[in-house]
């Protein structure tokens, strides 16, 4: 996300739960001649694949997909996020997909 000032690269300072589904983050611009500060919401908004087996607990609800959805095949191992913050084309060159804002 870049600043809402300058555009630059920002970092998180700090974040703060603010219910079951949203966080509240604390960010700092970076770039020396703005220093911005803001503060943004992360927060989950549906439910694509529903959790196995299911829970009684309350959830986001079940929605239809949408076009842009991007939905990755279940698997048994847990998978380490690459530390690059800009993704890369799969194998087959198809087009990554725009994240939602």
């Amino acid at each position: 996300m870049p600043c809402p000032e300058c555009g630059g690269r920002v970092r998180t300072i700090t974040s703060r739960l603010l219910s079951d589904h949203v966080r509240e983050i604390y960010f700092d611009c970076v770039n020396e001649d703005c220093l911005c500060r803001f503060v943004g919401h992360l927060g989950i908004v549906r439910t694509l694949i529903p959790r196995l087996p299911p829970s009684d607990n309350a959830s986001p609800p079940m929605v239809e997909r949408r076009a842009n959805d991007i939905v990755m095949p279940r698997t048994a191992e847990v998978t380490v996020p690459s530390t690059s913050m800009v993704p890369s084309a799969p194998p087959d060159h198809t087009p990554v997909l725009p994240a939602l804002h």
